[in-house]
């Protein structure tokens, strides 16, 4: 077995690319991903570059809301966040991503949907996949 094992890094590249070329949605659905412009706080930052990353390659589109920048927004974040979805302690921290006013997640469900290819749908996004099929 590990014969193999210096070729997983391209096998889960190329899976991924496959993936995002063949279940790219279709254009029309605004996402909000709230941010952190800090850049001392960089777990944080990968976490959000690795979102948007993902967004990017898929063509979706998407507004990045910069909580750092308006506490009108922050509070919103905060306000929109289910309780069961907020931390016991404190306030919830980025990346948290909105499908309009409909609360998606925050990254570690966001990175639990990806690994399970169920991104698309925790999004609240049609892959083309579907819509293809639908067609």
């Amino acid at each position: 077995a590990a014969w193999f094992a210096h070729l997983a890094p391209e096998w889960n590249k190329f899976k991924w690319n496959l993936f995002s070329t063949l279940c790219a949605p279709p254009p029309s659905t605004l996402l909000q991903f709230y941010t952190c412009a800090e850049r001392f706080v960089n777990q944080i930052k990968k976490k959000q570059q690795d979102v948007v990353r993902f967004l990017e390659a898929n063509k979706i589109e998407f507004e990045e809301v910069d909580i750092t920048m308006s506490e009108e927004q922050r509070q919103w974040m905060y306000k929109n966040i289910p309780p069961e979805k907020k931390p016991a302690q404190g306030n919830p921290l980025p990346p948290q991503i909105f499908n309009d006013d409909q609360y998606c997640g925050d990254y570690d469900s966001f990175f639990e949907s990806k690994e399970s290819n169920t991104v698309f749908s925790f999004l609240g996004l049609k892959s083309q996949l579907a819509s293809k099929a639908e067609s």
